[in-house]
């Protein structure tokens, strides 16, 4: 048999099922969980598959400035609700941009800062988005940011993690951001394409830098899931019940 699509719809760059990844127990569930990019579209054929996954609940990572530019009012079903998790990260960029000209190297060592100032600075958000896949009735549920890469990106690795998914398939499922989301022609256009390529890329440096925090401040990143996300023992076999199969 044929395993279902991990992007169920290409109409969104960056829209992936997190279905059929080896955790503990099983693989997690098809067509529950999906993390995205923007979820932002007026092409009617895609509306209408994105109708079709019956999503109820959308986790959105984005800031406020953010989502007044790209507002997602798309009905995915008559009971759809969204979870704000705001997670901004302007202030690190903007006083990163203030120095010098940025080079590739410096783009990358700014990105994997970011990385650790997710894991430092925002657990909160994070933690809301675990308490959100606690709740049964909360499936089919996606969660975005801007690219789906960077914010949305951790909140993928730390789930995989938490739910014992080998650090391969975290990397991988990571590094798929590369393979499908489309990047912007708008954005750090005056910027050279190696300071371009740093920021519009999912770079294993950064998912290990955000990797490398959770150990030195928690002991390891399951301890980080365990202790700062609030997913205790119990929770955990929880939601391994609900999410895998």
């Amino acid at each position: 048999m044929t395993p279902p699509l991990r992007r169920p719809i290409p109409g969104i760059s960056n829209l992936r099922d997190l279905g059929g990844y080896a955790v503990q127990g099983g693989s997690l569930r098809w067509h529950t969980l999906y993390r995205s990019n923007e979820i932002s579209t007026t092409d009617a054929d895609t509306l209408s598959r994105l109708q079709t996954l019956g999503i109820r609940t959308l986790c959105d990572f984005r800031d406020d400035k953010q989502k007044q530019k790209v507002p997602i009012e798309v009905s995915f079903s008559a009971n759809t609700k969204t979870i704000a998790a705001p997670i901004s990260v302007s202030v690190l960029i903007r006083s990163a941009l203030s120095g010098e000209k940025l080079t590739g190297t410096s783009a990358r060592k700014i990105l994997a800062d970011i990385y650790r100032s997710l894991v430092l600075d925002h657990a909160d958000a994070y933690k809301l988005f675990f308490n959100s896949i606690l709740d049964p009735n909360n499936f089919p549920l996606a969660f975005c940011c801007v690219a789906g890469k960077d914010r949305t990106g951790l909140a993928a690795a730390l789930l995989l993690t938490a739910l014992g998914a080998s650090r391969n398939a975290v990397f991988d499922d990571y590094l798929l951001s590369n393979k499908y989301w489309e990047m912007p022609t708008d954005v750090l256009r005056e910027e050279s394409d190696e300071v371009r390529k740093a920021v519009f890329t999912a770079d294993t440096h950064y998912l290990e830098a955000a990797f490398a925090a959770m150990s030195e401040y928690y002991g390891s990143a399951e301890s980080f899931v365990q202790n700062a996300l609030g997913l205790n023992p119990a929770r955990r076999e929880d939601v391994l019940a609900q999410l895998v199969e």
